[in-house]
């Protein structure tokens, strides 16, 4: 009896084994599927892409800008203004070629070439990487261009460089509304973030306590708005909405 229990238990060791090991196997495939299969996020760097070429790929399209997408009322103005910028990247002050690739590009935006512009600023980034107005602005042409993750891009790199950058927080949670980013709910965190380098910031309060307006989450808008109204006393916006958020939810 003792020998056939032994040998049952054997067969069924032999059986259950390899059940065990395809269990595993199968498992550690499907994690590694997922694993590789689930995009991670670029780095700042990665996204907005070196410097490095940028003034070997700069040119200016003379034939776009003549178009005036914009229709600014003095295109030839500005015409003259970017051959005029342009003439001193080619003279023998080294100097004077930051600002000359920055004004091509302001220049060229305001005729509507935000192309133009990005490649004038990418110029002015390989002389200078950590402009952070110019990351700025940078920020500003790939938005126009409904290139987001870009922008995305450029105003985590301000952040990185200036912790105290208000502006930056607002334009990247700004940003962060468009729904082709799905990261509206990340929001209160990079508001959060901000307060955290610059605290009881009015601007950024400001910023979570509409926010949480809008998202009827009244009771946290009523705590932005009091936070807000202990640090600016004198905002008598903020006292009416937090007046009607306080009726809302009594």
């Amino acid at each position: 009896m003792k020998k056939k229990i032994q040998k049952f238990l054997r067969k069924k060791g032999h059986i259950f084994i390899p059940g065990a090991v395809l269990i595993i196997v199968t498992g550690f495939l499907v994690g590694a599927y997922f694993f590789i299969a689930t995009p991670k996020e670029k780095n700042v760097d990665d996204v907005l892409g070196s410097f490095e070429d940028a003034i070997k790929e700069f040119y200016i399209d003379y034939d776009k800008l003549s178009i005036n997408p914009n229709n600014h009322p003095r295109p030839d103005e500005l015409l003259n203004k970017i051959r005029e910028e342009e003439a001193k990247l080619s003279d023998e002050d080294p100097d004077n070629d930051r600002t000359a690739y920055e004004l091509i590009a302001f220049n060229s935006r305001t005729l509507g070439d935000e192309e133009g512009a990005i490649r004038g600023y990418r110029a002015s980034l390989a002389l200078f990487p950590n402009n952070t107005l110019i990351l700025n602005n940078i920020a500003t042409s790939y938005k126009d261009l409904e290139e987001y993750k870009k922008a995305e891009a450029a105003y985590k790199k301000i952040i990185e460089l200036s912790p105290g950058t208000v502006t930056a927080y607002r334009n990247l949670a700004d940003l962060y509304l468009h729904p082709e980013l799905d990261k509206k709910d990340t929001i209160p965190t990079i508001i959060e973030s901000g307060l955290a380098s610059v605290p009881n910031d009015p601007d950024l309060l400001s910023y979570l306590a509409v926010y949480y307006k809008d998202e009827k989450n009244y009771s946290k808008a009523i705590e932005y708005y009091e936070r807000l109204i202990k640090v600016n006393p004198k905002n008598e916006a903020a006292k009416q909405d937090l007046s009607i958020l306080k009726v809302l939810v009594n």
